[in-house]
């Protein structure tokens, strides 16, 4: 029984074969971390254009197969060998390296300099609102009301039901719909970082956008300067 269907399987995959045999993904293969779900509805196989993008990442002729007849499912299904993980996204196939164990979330007690993972550090600095205060506009840095922050802060992951006002607005939003607004992908909605104050309340959203009611005004006293960084 078993050769039967080692018979089946391979007269089917020699099928896809032929029919792409004059496609020019056979001379131009699909490159990059994201896979379009359009192109690949376009193509002759898009099994096959899988699997040529595919090779040498550990993934299975099965996983292969289930993510070809994934193309008009639901975003969020996700396939993982050994070394990477391939995650059907809203418009493609995302594409990455299996992630590292996640960080244990830091707690930030005071203003200084703390290390999150391997790579990432946060400088913590507070000051005086005076005549030469400028305000950063970079999205590696956020500056704040200190005043109306509350102490420890805690760098982690972003959870499910996390909420925030972005600045320049005046109702609060969901992280994820946020990030799906920014066009992120699922990975990277996963990855995004977040600093909370003592109350839970989120005050910057890393790298994105701080909360609007931890912004500096002109009633502004002292502010805390939020800044990551990457070890080189």
């Amino acid at each position: 029984p078993s050769a039967i269907d080692t018979i089946y399987h391979t007269s089917q995959r020699l099928a896809e074969v032929a029919r792409v045999a004059n496609s020019p993904a056979l001379h131009a293969p699909y490159a990059g971390q994201r896979l379009s779900i359009d192109r690949l509805r376009r193509e002759p196989s898009a099994e096959y254009m899988l699997w040529h993008r595919l090779r040498g990442l550990g993934f299975t002729p099965a996983q292969v197969e289930d993510m070809a007849a994934s193309l008009d499912a639901q975003s969020g299904m996700e396939w993982r060998s050994a070394s990477h993980i391939v995650v059907r996204d809203r418009d493609a196939f995302v594409i990455a390296a299996q992630p590292a164990a996640q960080p244990t979330p830091i707690v930030m007690p005071e203003p200084g300099l703390y290390r999150y993972g391997e790579a990432l550090r946060l400088r913590v600095h507070t000051g005086v609102v005076d005549a030469g205060f400028t305000l950063s506009r970079t999205a590696t840095c956020a500056t704040l009301d200190a005043d109306a922050v509350s102490w420890p802060l805690t760098l982690r992951r972003v959870q499910q039901g996390d909420r925030f006002v972005p600045l320049g607005m005046t109702g609060s939003k969901l992280v994820s719909d946020y990030l799906t607004d920014r066009k992120k992908n699922i990975l990277e909605k996963r990855a995004q970082l977040v600093v909370a104050d003592a109350t839970g309340r989120i005050v910057w959203l890393v790298g994105e956008r701080p909360d609007n009611r931890c912004r500096i005004t002109d009633h502004s006293r002292r502010y805390l300067m939020l800044s990551v960084s990457e070890d080189d």
